[in-house]
C-alpha cells in the first residue's frame, strides 16, 4: 500500500510536466500524437488511475495550447525576429524529446518493478490477491466483529430465512405475535414498578415525610415507571400497527386465514384489554375479574389454554416451532412472575390513585402539549406555504397566458410573412425569366454587330 502512494506521487510531480512538456511541442509541431500511451496503460493496472489519466491529458491540452500560442505570438514578432525564425526552422530542439522519453520510459520501467514487487508481497501473505485490485487489508471493527460472532446473529438468521420462505400472511402473523409479546413484556414491567411504588408508598410514615424521601430515594422507581409506560405505550401502537397489516395480509389471503385471524385477534385483544385495565382506560368489567379469577392469573393473562391451542393447530406449518417458541416463552413468564404480578395488580386494583394527581400523566400531558404546540406551528408554515404555492401557480398560470397569447401573434406574423415571401418569390421569379429574354436578345444582337462589323472589316481590306 505505502508503494502505490509512493507511486501516486512520483506520478504526479514526475510524469504530469513531462505531459505539459510533451503538449507544449506537440503545440510547436514537433512531434505528433505520442503522449497518450503510457496514460492508456496506467488506466489498466489500477482504477484510481483513471484520476491521474485525466490529469495527464488536462496537462497535455494545456501544454498544447501553450505551445500553440507561443508559436502563434513568435509570428507577430519584428522582421529581425522572423529571419531568426526562418534561419532556424527545421530545427528541433532534441533534449526536450530525449528527457521527455527518457523520462517516460524510465516511468514504465519504475511502474512495473513496484507493481510487481507488490504484487510478490501482496500474494504471499494474501493468496487471493489479484492484478486488479488494490492488496486487501484489514479495519478493526471490535464491534462488529461481536456482533457477526454472537450466537444471536445466526439464530437472528436463521429465523430471517425462514420467514421468507413463508406467506406475507404467515409473516405477518409472526409480527403480530411478537408485538403482543413485547407488550405484555411491556405491561409486566409496569405492574411490577407499580407494585413497588405502591410498597413505598405503604411503608412510608406520612405524606411529608414520603415527599422529602421521594427525592432521594423513589426519584428512581418514579422515573423508571414513566419509561416502563412510555415503553408500553408505544408497544400497544405498533401492535394496532401489526394486526392491521395482518389483516389486509388475511384479506389479500381470499378466506384461507380466517380461522388463524380469528385466534391471532383473540390474542390482540386479550392483550389491548390488559393495556386499558392497566392504564385504566376503560372501567374493569366484574365479569371479566370473574372470569379471569377462575384461571387464577393476573388480567389479560388466561390466554395459556389459546396459545396451547394456536400451536396445535399450526404443527404441522412451517409456523409452528417460531409461534410455539414465542408463546412458549411468554406463557413460562406469566408462570414465573403470576404471583408477585397478582399481588401488586390487587394492589393497584384495591387503592387505585387518582388520575390527575398522577406525576407521569401530567407528565405526559405536557409533552402532549408541547407536541400540539409544535404540531400547531408545523400546520401554520404548512398552510403559509400553501398560499405561496398557490400564489406561485396562479402567477405561472397568468405568465403562461400571456405567452400563449404572444405564440398566436407571432404565428400569425409569420403566417403574414410568409404569404409575403411567397409574392415576393414569384416576382423574382418572373423578372429574372423576363431578364434572361432580354440577355438573349442581347446576346444576338451582340452577336449580328460583331458580325457585321468583320464584315466591313474584311470589304476594307478586299479594296
Amino acid at each position: 500500500m505505502h508503494v502505490i502512494i509512493f507511486w501516486q506521487i512520483f506520478f504526479f510531480f514526475a510524469f504530469c510536466p513531462c505531459m505539459w512538456v510533451d503538449g507544449w511541442m506537440e503545440g510547436l509541431g514537433v512531434c505528433r500524437k505520442f503522449p497518450f500511451l503510457f496514460c492508456s496503460l496506467h488506466f489498466f493496472f489500477f482504477p484510481f488511475f483513471f484520476l491521474l489519466h485525466v490529469c495527464a491529458f488536462v496537462c497535455i491540452c494545456v501544454g498544447r495550447i501553450s505551445g500553440y500560442f507561443h508559436q502563434k505570438e513568435g509570428k507577430k514578432k519584428k522582421t529581425g525576429r522572423r529571419r531568426e525564425e526562418k534561419r532556424t526552422k527545421g530545427k528541433v530542439n532534441f533534449f526536450k524529446i530525449y528527457f521527455c522519453l527518457f523520462t517516460q520510459r524510465f516511468s514504465v520501467v519504475f511502474c512495473f518493478f513496484f507493481f510487481f514487487f507488490n504484487y510478490c508481497l501482496s500474494s504471499r501473505h494474501h493468496p487471493s490477491f489479484s492484478f486488479f485490485s488494490f492488496p486487501p487489508f484489514s479495519i478493526a471493527l471490535p464491534h462488529r466483529c461481536e456482533m457477526s460472532t454472537a450466537p444471536g446473529g445466526a439464530v437472528d438468521d436463521e429465523i430471517q430465512s425462514r420467514l421468507s420462505k413463508l406467506s406475507v400472511y404467515k409473516r405477518a402473523e409472526y409480527h403480530c405475535v411478537e408485538g403482543i409479546a413485547a407488550l405484555r413484556e411491556s405491561l409486566r414491567d409496569v405492574v411490577r414498578l407499580e407494585g413497588e411504588e405502591s410498597g413505598t408508598n405503604d411503608h412510608g410514615a406520612s405524606k411529608a415525610v414520603h415527599n422529602s424521601s421521594g427525592s432521594t430515594s423513589g426519584g428512581g422507581g418514579r422515573a423508571e415507571l414513566a419509561k416502563a409506560r412510555q415503553a408500553a405505550r408505544r408497544a400497544h401502537q405498533q401492535l394496532d400497527k401489526l394486526a392491521k397489516e395482518a389483516q389486509r395480509a388475511a384479506r389479500r389471503e381470499d378466506g384461507g386465514c380466517d380461522a388463524d385471524m380469528k385466534e391471532l385477534m383473540r390474542h390482540v385483544e386479550s392483550a389491548k384489554r390488559w393495556y386499558r385495565e392497566c392504564f385504566r382506560v376503560v372501567p374493569p368489567i366484574e365479569g371479566g375479574y370473574e372470569r379471569q379469577g377462575d384461571t387464577g392469573g393476573a388480567p389479560g393473562l388466561d390466554d395459556d389454554l389459546h396459545a396451547r391451542q394456536c400451536t396445535q393447530h399450526g404443527a404441522t406449518s412451517m409456523t409452528t416451532p417460531l409461534l410455539a417458541a414465542n408463546f412458549n416463552d411468554v406463557n413460562s413468564n406469566i408462570h414465573n412472575g403470576r404471583d408477585g404480578v397478582t399481588s401488586s395488580r390487587n394492589a393497584s386494583v384495591t387503592a387505585p390513585q387518582p388520575t390527575v394527581s398522577d406525576e407521569e400523566f401530567l407528565l405526559f400531558l405536557d409533552q402532549v402539549r408541547r407536541n400540539d404546540e409544535l404540531a400547531d406551528v408545523a400546520l401554520d408554515r404548512i398552510s403559509h406555504g400553501l398560499s405561496r404555492l398557490h400564489e406561485n401557480a396562479l402567477n405561472v398560470t397568468s405568465e403562461l397566458r400571456t405567452q400563449e397569447g404572444l405564440l398566436v401573434a407571432v404565428e400569425e406574423k409569420v403566417e403574414t410573412t410568409h404569404a409575403n415571401l411567397s409574392v415576393l418569390n414569384k416576382r423574382l421569379r418572373k423578372f429574372l425569366a423576363e431578364k434572361n429574354k432580354c440577355d438573349c436578345f442581347m446576346y444576338a444582337f451582340c452577336c449580328a454587330l460583331l458580325l457585321g462589323v468583320v464584315a466591313a472589316i474584311a470589304v476594307l481590306l478586299k479594296k
